[in-house]
C-alpha cells in the first residue's frame, strides 16, 4: 500500500473520547464514545475502537457514503493537557472477527492554535519509535 502521509506519525497508547456529528438539518450528536488513539501526527491520527457506530450515526459516512460525518475527538497528553479537535474519517478497518474492533484513520479538519503547538511539542519531545502514552 502506498504511503500518503505528509509526515511522520508517532505511534501512541493514550485513551480518547469521540462524538460522532451529522452537521446536516437537525443537527445530531452521539453520545461519548472511547478508544485508544493507536498513532498520532499533526495531520493525522487512527484511533482503536469497539464500535464505528454510535447511537445510529457512523463514524464516517451521513446516510450516503459520499456525505462524510465530523468526529470530535478529545484526548489528554502526559502532561495533562487536553486536546480538541475535529477529524474526518478516512478509512477504517475491521480488526477482529470474533469481537467488535476497529481502527479509523482520520484526518484532522479543525484544532485550536494552542492545542496545535501542544501536540506539536509533544510530539517533538517523543523520542524513537516507542510508544508515546500516559
Amino acid at each position: 500500500m502506498e504511503e500518503r502521509r505528509k509526515s511522520q506519525r508517532k505511534r501512541a497508547k493514550i485513551p480518547v473520547k469521540f462524538r460522532i456529528v451529522r452537521e446536516v438539518d437537525p443537527v445530531q450528536i452521539s453520545e461519548p464514545a472511547e478508544g485508544v488513539l493507536r498513532n498520532l501526527s499533526l495531520e493525522g491520527l487512527a484511533i482503536e475502537t469497539s464500535s464505528i457506530m454510535v447511537d445510529g450515526l457512523h463514524i464516517s459516512y451521513n446516510i450516503h457514503p459520499s456525505r462524510k460525518n465530523r468526529v470530535y475527538l478529545q484526548w489528554a497528553l502526559p502532561s495533562g493537557r487536553v486536546i480538541k479537535a475535529v477529524g474526518e474519517t478516512i478509512w477504517y478497518e475491521r480488526t477482529s472477527a470474533s469481537k467488535p474492533a476497529f481502527v479509523v484513520g482520520l484526518r484532522i479538519r479543525e484544532i485550536a492554535p494552542e492545542d496545535y503547538n501542544a501536540l506539536k511539542n509533544f510530539i517533538r519531545e517523543s523520542q524513537g519509535d516507542r510508544p508515546l502514552s500516559i
